[in-house]
């Protein structure tokens, strides 16, 4: 299946010069964890609300009356990659897949003749590996059991660790997603590198408003202030169809996988789109 197939046409776009509090706007009205950076009609860059969220905590820095003095962002062009990493509107999902994996990213502007044609995400890519599975032809290859590519070594973080600890697990282990379990082993949390980065954002702005206002910073805080408590999490033995779908309704990037309780594993999306692009 071509990208062309299933990318997000007409795509909003911001250019060098937005405001970030602009390009916060834009990503909060229409639900986008990404906006393709052009100029004189060419794309040159690609803005990710982790970029936002690691050089503003995601919050409007004019809003917030941060003093201009303060070194921290305001414009599209101190936060965006550059240049970006695109691909044609004739290329194959699962090629679009590998590239996003090699690189560690979640979207790519789709080319037409040169000029901007849409935007392929990684949402629209495993929801494209969901609907292959539906096909009988496919099914047998694409959906495996979870189990067959989760992540059985598990890099786990108790609620009072400390955001330096959950830093150096995600950079250390190259990880984006772990699990918080008490001291019962009981999986209590899971927390992500966009939630590792909003948590440094916001204390980079705290720490320039109580510069401001001749105040202490405010105490890092622990990963039970960072982390998402509602778990959801998925039995080894489902299909893999099934674990994309139950990210995509709760619009969550890594499952945790328990059998009778116990942490068995991890799933990511980034393992449903390595899977896609090597067997597809």
């Amino acid at each position: 299946m071509l990208v062309s197939r299933f990318m997000t046409r007409r795509p909003v776009t911001v250019t060098p010069s937005t405001s970030l509090d602009e390009a916060i706007r834009l990503m909060e009205q229409h639900r986008f964890r990404h906006l393709p950076v052009v100029a004189d009609g060419a794309v040159v860059g690609m803005l990710s609300d982790r970029d936002v969220r690691l050089g503003t905590g995601g919050q409007s820095l004019g809003e917030l009356h941060v003093p201009r003095d303060a070194a921290l962002p305001s414009r599209v062009e101190e936060l965006m990659h550059s240049p970006a990493l695109c691909v044609q509107s004739d290329e194959r999902g699962p090629a679009a897949a590998l590239r996003m994996v090699e690189h560690r990213i979640g979207a790519l502007p789709v080319l037409q003749d040169g000029r901007l044609a849409g935007i392929v995400t990684e949402t629209n890519l495993v929801t494209a590996f969901r609907d292959l599975c539906r096909d009988p032809a496919s099914a047998d290859v694409l959906d495996r059991n979870v189990e067959e590519l989760m992540h059985s070594l598990v890099v786990t973080l108790g609620p009072g660790d400390t955001l330096e600890e959950a830093i150096h697990h995600c950079r250390d282990w190259r990880i984006r997603h772990i699990p918080v379990l008490d001291d019962r082993d009981e999986l209590v949390g899971m927390v992500s590198d966009r939630d590792i980065r909003l948590a440094m954002g916001r204390a980079l702005v705290a720490d320039a408003l109580a510069a401001k206002r001749g105040g202490a910073p405010e105490p890092a805080p622990t990963i039970s202030g960072l982390m998402s408590g509602n778990v959801v999490s998925i039995d080894p033995r489902e299909p893999l169809s099934r674990a994309v779908s139950v990210m995509l309704g709760g619009r969550i990037s890594a499952l945790p996988v328990m059998l009778d309780g116990m942490l068995l594993g991890i799933i990511t999306r980034t393992d449903i789109l390595e899977h896609y692009g090597t067997i597809a």
